[in-house]
């Protein structure tokens, strides 16, 4: 099942050699550690890009994360549920 979440999130990543690699997020006061990342792409906005990210975080969960090149903001976009099938 997937979730749209929609939601503002704070995100350290790494950024280095034009590539951005998110390690931890915060979301509903609770800290996740990206164990994995197993999709990025990125969607042009105009001048700008958004980038998407699909991590995992050890849990059976799997989260979708973008950051916006225009407001340098992070977002939860979606929660894709353990019995979800792509």
């Amino acid at each position: 099942m997937r979730e749209i979440v929609g939601e503002p999130v704070q995100v350290e990543a790494l950024f280095q050699q034009g590539r951005i690699k998110p390690g931890y997020f915060a979301w509903q006061r609770r800290l996740y550690k990206v164990k994995g990342i197993t999709g990025h792409w990125s969607v042009a906005d105009g001048f700008f890009r958004n980038h998407h990210f699909t991590v995992l975080t050890g849990e059976p969960n799997l989260y979708e994360l973008a950051f916006s090149t225009q407001s340098l903001r992070w977002e939860l976009v979606c929660i894709y549920h353990e019995s979800c099938e792509f």
